[in-house]
């Protein structure tokens, strides 16, 4: 089973166990579902390999992930893997140069630092945001007859995917002369924050836009609760997110999602737990392991909910 002991315990027992290696994994929070659910496939990855796995959160504090980081390095785990707070090179090289002087190898996931070359020893595991959202914005500009006004949810600023999505949001609209952004605001990843956004810009530009961008599925999804608390049909609107949650990919089927984008976070987590347990075996691995996105909407929603 998969233990959630204290780092200390954990240690100790291994003099029992010295067959079993230790990875520990640092994240940046716990109450986001995308965060757990790479949370749990890199938990049950390990688990099912035989060795042993610590996790811990750092509250979306800089100071703590890398406090937490530097414990597990003086702890000589075996292996770490790390969903960055923030991936400026300011704060990813400390840790990085942690892991290498420590001789621990180091896998990120999901967020990639902003550090050119990886050296030896570090990997990334994540997926190609240039595909996100655009894939998600050419569905929505092809269902809207490449013409519409668009509100646009982003994610936290710090974070690179919601860069890259916004860009790619941008860079499809500017293709077509009759679509535009006419409002756009920070939603930072969550439901509510996209239901209070959206609640404001229905008020505020009532009967402007009839496409709603969010960069991922959550903010969609509050942005449909604000929608259907207004009284008005989420219908009525194109409504497009990213991650394909099983969430989201319930309101496609109730007709009122008509776009994600399905981030494979089952291959993220599985890619990273294995990464790492290939380099505790000595084995090599490639600094960097991409995991493709996939575009989905009602006809091809069924080949998603049969995986969910």
């Amino acid at each position: 089973m998969i233990q959630r002991l204290c780092l200390a315990f954990m240690l100790v027992s291994f003099v029992f166990q010295a067959h079993a290696s230790l990875i520990a994994v640092s994240l940046p929070r716990y109450n986001d579902n995308f965060i757990n659910l790479l949370r749990t496939n890199i938990e049950s990855t390990i688990d099912k390999s035989g060795h042993d796995v610590y996790i811990d959160q750092a509250e979306d504090s800089k100071e703590k992930q890398f406090a937490q980081i530097k414990r597990f390095a003086e702890a000589k785990v075996d292996a770490l893997i790390v969903i960055l707070v923030n991936p400026s090179k300011d704060f990813a090289q400390p840790i990085v140069d942690l892991a290498t002087k420590s001789n621990i190898p180091l896998v990120f996931v999901n967020v990639k630092p902003d550090i050119s070359p990886l050296p030896n020893g570090v990997v990334y595991v994540g997926s190609n945001e240039l595909e996100s959202g655009t894939l998600e914005m050419e569905e929505l500009a092809r269902l809207a007859n490449y013409k519409g006004n668009v509100v646009l949810l982003m994610g936290e600023e710090s974070h690179p995917a919601a860069k890259i999505r916004t860009l790619d949001v941008d860079t499809v609209i500017k293709k077509y002369p009759d679509m535009k952004v006419i409002v756009r605001e920070r939603g930072n990843w969550e439901r509510n924050e996209g239901l209070k956004i959206t609640t404001k810009w229905l008020k505020e530009y009532a009967g402007q836009f009839n496409i709603i961008v969010a960069n991922n599925d959550e903010m969609a999804i509050g942005a449909i609760t604000a929608i259907e608390e207004a009284g008005l049909n989420p219908r009525d609107y194109l409504i497009g997110g990213v991650d394909a949650t099983a969430d989201a990919l319930k309101y496609m089927g109730d007709g009122k999602l008509d776009v994600t984008v399905f981030q494979d976070v089952a291959g993220q987590a599985q890619g990273a737990a294995n990464a790492a347990i290939d380099m505790v075996n000595g084995k090599s691995v490639s600094k960097e392991i991409w995991v493709p996105f996939r575009l989905v909407n009602k006809n091809n929603l069924h080949q998603f909910t049969n995986d969910h």
